[in-house]
């Protein structure tokens, strides 16, 4: 069920409407919005801008970083250079957290982010980045310009995103904060990025990931919250909610709906051209009714003149209490006539090309 909710959410239906059509339709995504949203731009940066600072390690494997990542600390420590490491930790049931080390002195520092169903991972290790620069910004403050600085991260996400951040990605603002600071500081001292494999046995990652780890499970820990909700977070609990959504006898009875067999297209072909294709359309929904005719333009309300409900084929055939005569006769012509057919459910009406006696 969640595989196909998942496909009716991103991909284009193949026939109108597609199983899950009703169920997941627009008025329902956009219901689902939330003022704290955050807003993503096309160009957060110029396109031709180049990355602050290079990523050491990004392009070798795990193993290969693992055998010269202790030879580069050591080396940056030789040159007087402030070496900091950040992690980001997202625990289930419990919450995010972000913590970085100031390696030199063994100053650190941690939060609490969030629950763990209003934050991402990614967003978790980008404020940790943040709270490298909270230690940097410190450190100045006591004992002035470093000659460099070199943060260290398990996250090859997060230190692309802060070198440049992406066209279209989520938790866009912590990557443009971490730009603009990063591009102010390269301007004073070098800044250097390297990636870190995690859990591979380097002292200052294990230490730093036990920090973070310990912060998203301590709430009282707050340093850096997010205030808005990122859209990848914001997809799934939509799709959260659409799973455990029941449906309406609206959309139970319509789903089913499919490409016209072809037993439904020899009844039709027997009928005359008219009803035949007021038939096709009020199976795809694209009939003269209001709520088609609104999504076109040519309508100012997808209402029902006779009420407040959307004049759907559904609604039009079934439920309006303007026709509430018809529907009753209706009903009776069907048990009089022992034809087969649920009265209250528009896909038996629409979708039974040959009625059988009971």
């Amino acid at each position: 069920m969640a595989e196909m909710i998942r496909r009716e959410l991103w991909s284009k239906p193949i026939s109108h409407p597609s199983p899950l059509n009703l169920i997941i339709c627009k008025e329902e995504l956009k219901g689902s919005h939330h003022s704290n949203c955050e807003t993503i731009l096309p160009l957060p940066i110029p396109p031709w801008a180049p990355p602050i600072t290079q990523t050491a390690n990004i392009s070798l494997t795990k193993e290969q970083a693992r055998e010269i990542i202790l030879d580069q600390i050591k080396d940056e420590l030789t040159n007087d250079t402030l070496v900091l490491f950040s992690d980001g930790s997202l625990l289930h049931q419990k919450g995010g957290g972000a913590a970085a080390i100031l390696v030199n002195t063994g100053q650190s520092k941690m939060t609490y982010i969030g629950k763990d169903t209003l934050i991402t991972n990614f967003e978790a290790e980008l404020t940790a980045l943040l709270l490298c620069q909270d230690l940097i910004c410190n450190h100045i403050a006591t004992h002035g310009h470093p000659t460099a600085v070199a943060i260290f991260s398990d996250n090859q996400a997060a230190l692309s995103g802060a070198a440049l951040p992406r066209k279209r990605s989520v938790a866009q603002k912590l990557q443009l904060k971490l730009y603009t600071d990063l591009n102010h500081w390269t301007k004073l001292f070098p800044v250097h990025l390297y990636w870190c494999p995690g859990h591979v046995g380097i002292p200052e990652n294990e230490k730093v990931d036990a920090l973070a780890k310990l912060a998203a499970e301590s709430q009282e820990i707050l340093t850096y919250t997010i205030k808005t909700i990122s859209l990848s977070i914001l997809k799934q609990l939509t799709l959260t909610a659409l799973i455990n959504k029941k449906p309406t006898l609206e959309e139970a009875t319509c789903i089913g709906f499919k490409t016209p067999s072809k037993l439904i297209t020899r009844a039709l072909n027997l009928l005359e051209k008219g009803p035949a294709a007021t038939i096709h359309q009020l199976r795809t929904g694209h009939v003269p009714l209001n709520n088609y005719l609104y999504r076109i333009k040519r309508a100012d309300s997808p209402t029902c003149q006779h009420c407040d409900k959307r004049e759907t084929p559904f609604h039009y055939l079934i439920q309006c209490p303007a026709f509430t005569d018809q529907q009753k006769q209706f009903t009776k012509d069907l048990k009089s006539s022992r034809i087969r057919l649920n009265p209250l459910s528009l896909k038996s009406i629409l979708d039974s090309p040959l009625p059988t006696p009971y």
